[in-house]
């Protein structure tokens, strides 16, 4: 006759399963007290308006749109009238 043992190691269901367990607090589920990304400064330097821009400042005195009081290219005198004139003939 076969003897059965009355205990069968193998269809021991154990008390605990630790797979099955689900853990009292979860890391990945918490939402952190304070959340760094969504923090705005008090200070945006990109926003601030300078109290002074030189790039709007319109100087006192241009030198690109000052005429000269004397402009030779732009002197004639008559000598210069009397030798154009004579020029066509020589």
């Amino acid at each position: 006759m076969l003897e059965v043992p009355a205990r069968n190691p193998l269809l021991k269901v154990p008390a605990r399963n630790p797979l099955l367990e689900v853990p009292a607090r979860n890391p990945l589920l918490e939402v952190p007290a304070r959340n760094p990304l969504l923090e705005v400064p008090a200070r945006n330097p990109l926003l601030e308006v300078p109290a002074r821009n030189p790039l709007l400042e319109v100087p006192a005195r241009n030198p690109l749109l000052e005429v000269p009081a004397r402009n030779p290219l732009l002197q004639i005198t008559g000598n210069d009238i009397l030798a154009s004139c004579f020029s066509n003939l020589i």
